[in-house]
């Protein structure tokens, strides 16, 4: 809070929002003293005083409210995820997929006409590029009322032919982090694509990507870049 304060008041005094001549009165001839002496101390300082607090509860709110809604930024090291139930695979983590590029897509079921359009493209980046250094990651997120059922995920993935891990992002946890529910009118179906590292390097925000659109081909040019070290 301290800190936060402090900003808040380097960047008011940046601004030049507060009358100053208080403090360098004695430097000026003596016949503007009689002008300045029409405000007391007290009443300057009251009414300053006010003022600073007001704008740096403000500045501090909405540096709150920011961090809370900036989605995970590009270029930056994505945190681990709490995804569990893993199919096709045994658990996963990021950090033992250093080393690979990773591509990670939102999905759900059994009804998502975006889902079910872009498996395909999932399953062809990944044998197309898994001997390259591709690992692509499907993650289940929950839509419907009615409550989980790991048997029937289990069957949507086996429909839609997925032969690479996948697992089931409970209430969302991990999906929130990464792509934060206050991004209202986003899609949930969004897709991360990590370098060798760890670091986002990519970011398809939801919807369907099929061979031989712009999404698609946007998405295989950035896996290839990073398979071949050019970010």
């Amino acid at each position: 809070m301290k800190k936060l304060l402090l900003i808040a008041l380097l960047i008011m005094g940046c601004e030049g929002d507060y009358n100053t001549s208080k403090f360098v009165w004695e430097q000026k001839p003596d016949s503007t003293k009689t002008v300045l002496d029409k405000v007391s101390d007290k009443e300057w300082l009251e009414k300053q005083g006010k003022e600073f607090m007001k704008k740096a509860k403000q500045l501090y709110q909405n540096m709150l409210h920011k961090e809370k809604e900036d989605p995970i930024i590009l270029n930056a090291h994505a945190p681990e995820w709490t995804v569990s139930d893993w199919l096709n695979s045994k658990p996963l983590t990021l950090n033992e997929l250093h080393g690979k590029v990773v591509l990670i897509r939102w999905w759900t079921g059994p009804t998502c006409p975006y889902c079910i359009h872009s498996a395909t493209a999932l399953n062809e980046f990944h044998e197309t590029y898994k001997n390259d250094g591709l690992q692509v990651l499907g993650f289940y997120h929950h839509k419907s009322k009615s409550p989980i059922d790991k048997d029937a995920i289990k069957g949507y993935t086996e429909k839609r032919g997925f032969k690479f891990p996948g697992a089931i992002d409970h209430e969302w946890k991990t999906l929130n982090d990464w792509w934060p529910k206050t991004n209202k009118g986003k899609w949930t179906s969004v897709s991360f694509l990590l370098d060798r590292k760890g670091i986002v390097r990519y970011i398809h925000p939801g919807g369907q990507y099929v061979k031989g659109d712009g999404e698609y081909e946007k998405l295989q040019q950035e896996i290839e870049k990073l398979l071949m070290g050019k970010i």
